[in-house]
This record gives structure tokens, C-alpha cells and sequence, in this order.
């Protein structure tokens, strides 16, 4: 009795690990590359604007310096998937006795799952063309960071991680969205 107690219950594990499905999709997007705007402002009021948004926002100033038009601001995100496009994955498992199913951005995943969390730092820089005209000009680097894992990467490159999976070392990649570095250029 006892030998079919054992082979019932390795039938029933083998049985919901069957059902286990892992699927995985690179991002659709390229990172955004240059961000910039030019805007029909003087040098003046162009940096009182900037100040005057990133001061409104969750952005952090950690240091500027308007003789050279620099500021650099930190932040962090939250929803991940916003922010950073990781493909999308689509999985379906079961924790204990409870089956789990997840389809979306790979980002989102880490927040859920494993602790994700992105912090990053963007350099701004204001650049007179002329006595009327500037350009704003915006590069952000992105840490995606999980238990396990972190992607590290700007808004002109990706990163692409080996990460273990159900199935064995599987390949994420990681790009940003432009969206951060959209709400900022949205000021002008």
C-alpha cells in the first residue's frame, strides 16, 4: 500500500510539472537613442523651466551647475514595465498546490517575483544655439536590479543577461522605453 501511496504522489508531481510553460520574447523596441529638443527659448528661461518641472516630479536634483547647463537628477520607477521593456514572457506553474500564471513584460515579472526595482541617473544639458534658440538634450543610465539578477544599461544601448530558468540558462534583454526621458522633455 504504501509503495502505491509513493508512486501516486510522483505521478501527481510529475504531473503538474508537465504542466509548467515557460515562453519568452525579446523586446519589440530599440532603445530610444538620442533625446533631445530644440526649443524656440533663451538659455534663461529653458534652465528656469527645467528647474522649475524636475522640482514638481519625483525626480531628485543630486547636482547641477547652470553656468554649463548641466544638471543630473537620480531616480526611480515604479511600475517597472513603464519604464524598461524586458520582452514579454508568458508562464504558467505551480507554487505548492496553487497553479500561477503570468503573461507580460518581463520587467513587471521581476517586480512581482523577484524584488525588482530600477534606479538610474539622467544628465541633462542645456546648450544655447543662439540668442532664441535652445536645445535640451537628455542621457539616462537604467539599473534594473532583482534578487538575482541586474541589468545595467542607458537609453542608447540594451543589456542582455544569461538568467536561470526552469529551464536552464535562458537570455533577457533589457531597453528603455523613452518614457522617463519623455516626461522630462514634456517641461518644454
Amino acid at each position: 500500500m504504501s509503495r502505491f501511496l509513493i508512486l501516486l504522489f510522483v505521478t501527481a508531481m510529475s504531473g503538474c510539472a508537465a504542466q509548467s510553460e515557460f515562453v519568452y520574447y525579446d523586446p519589440n523596441k530599440k532603445s530610444p537613442g538620442d533625446q533631445s529638443v530644440v526649443v524656440k527659448k533663451t538659455f534663461d528661461e529653458a534652465w528656469n523651466q527645467l528647474v522649475r518641472h524636475v522640482s514638481q516630479t519625483f525626480f531628485s536634483i543630486n547636482n547641477f551647475e547652470k553656468d554649463s547647463g548641466l544638471m543630473i537628477i537620480d531616480f526611480s520607477a515604479q511600475p517597472n514595465g513603464e519604464y524598461v521593456d524586458c520582452g514579454v514572457l508568458g508562464a504558467k506553474w505551480v507554487e505548492g498546490y496553487r497553479p500561477q500564471n503570468f503573461t507580460g513584460n518581463y520587467a513587471e515579472y521581476l517586480s512581482i517575483y523577484q524584488g525588482g526595482k530600477i534606479n538610474g541617473r539622467a544628465n541633462i544639458t542645456i546648450r544655447s544655439i543662439d540668442e532664441t534658440t535652445t536645445e535640451v538634450r537628455i542621457n539616462s543610465k537604467y539599473v534594473l536590479s532583482s534578487t538575482r539578477n541586474t541589468w545595467s544599461f542607458t537609453n542608447k544601448t540594451a543589456d542582455t543577461l544569461q538568467v536561470q530558468t526552469p529551464k536552464g540558462l535562458r537570455k533577457r534583454t533589457c531597453v528603455a522605453t523613452g518614457k522617463f526621458e519623455g516626461q522630462l522633455l514634456d517641461a518644454f
